[in-house]
């Protein structure tokens, strides 16, 4: 099979459509990756020869085949990334979710990065075979944490700026902590790098409702990065337990779990090897290779 990975922010999805490549190969297929390509009358694009099409992404891609005429000869296959909601709510959840609405027809199959995910699509697209595939993280990207005093960063949050974010930044702001938000600008190495420098990561819900964001998780912990997380009732389902892995509280909570954390480096040092060590056991490519290839090929 000759596979084509399609995404529309290389910065953002380098690592995993590398990785996917690389598995595809070592699984006897062909595959490649570019970023989403279209024509002059905004058709997508692609080398003759692909006979599936995977495409990666949330919003952007959403809307990218939401303006595209037309989709490549071959199997389409949408890998979400992003939470869903009810179609009809307002807010950025429900922008992505009334896109899928629009391009779910065109697909042959779903990717949902989690099981949240996995359930809206199976609800609302029951014709079209739905796999849950998580965000994974290569092995070589796993980092040696950096010591205490190499760390110039005490709280990290790195995003998109949205009113729950920055009240979240106003608390800590009022407790009188030094943590830095970042509303965007730094991807690939330059955001590897901010989250080794940091002593925690911290993960705040953009809105409601609430998702456990492993994008963001993952690449923090294969940072060397603890994370201090706004509370998700899908933590359990992604094999992550509060305390152990990462220190999870409601937002106006976040800067007294910070604090206590700053104030003990062998307790962020236990939680960035308990992510490392999760991310071993569950979240590598090569743990997931037979049954994504699996699905794929039944498509």
């Amino acid at each position: 099979m000759r596979i084509l990975l399609h995404s529309t922010f290389r910065a953002l999805y380098q690592r995993l459509a590398e990785a996917w490549v690389e598995q595809f190969e070592k699984a006897g297929h062909e595959a490649a990756w570019q970023d989403l390509c279209v024509d002059p009358s905004g058709n997508v694009w692609a080398p003759p020869g692909a006979q599936l099409h995977l495409y990666l992404g949330g919003l952007s891609m959403l809307q990218a085949l939401a303006a595209a005429p037309s989709l490549p000869p071959g199997r389409q296959v949408l890998w979400l990334f992003e939470p869903l909601t009810h179609p009809e709510e307002p807010g950025l959840h429900g922008d992505k979710t009334r896109l899928l609405h629009t391009v779910a027809p065109r697909f042959h199959g779903f990717l949902a990065m989690d099981l949240a995910v996995a359930v809206h699509l199976r609800r609302h697209f029951p014709s079209i075979p739905v796999a849950e595939q998580p965000y994974v993280i290569a092995g070589r990207h796993l980092r040696e944490p950096l010591a205490d005093g190499a760390r110039e960063i005490d709280v990290l949050m790195l995003g998109r700026s949205s009113p729950r974010r920055l009240e979240s930044e106003a608390h800590f702001r009022a407790a009188g902590l030094d943590a830095r938000f970042v509303w965007g600008g730094f991807y690939g190495e330059a955001r590897y790098d901010l989250w080794a420098r940091s002593r925690i990561n911290l993960n705040v819900h953009r809105e409601l409702p609430a998702h456990f964001d492993r994008v963001r998780s993952f690449e923090a912990w294969a940072a060397g990065c603890p994370v201090v997380a706004e509370d998700s009732p899908d933590l359990p389902a992604s094999g992550v337990v509060e305390g152990l892995h990462l220190v999870a509280g409601p937002l106006e909570e976040l800067p007294a779990r910070c604090a206590g954390l700053l104030g003990d480096l062998q307790a962020r040092q236990r939680l960035a090897r308990s992510g490392q060590a999760l991310l071993r056991e569950a979240y590598l490519p090569e743990h997931w290779r037979g049954p994504l290839v699996s699905f794929l090929s039944s498509l």
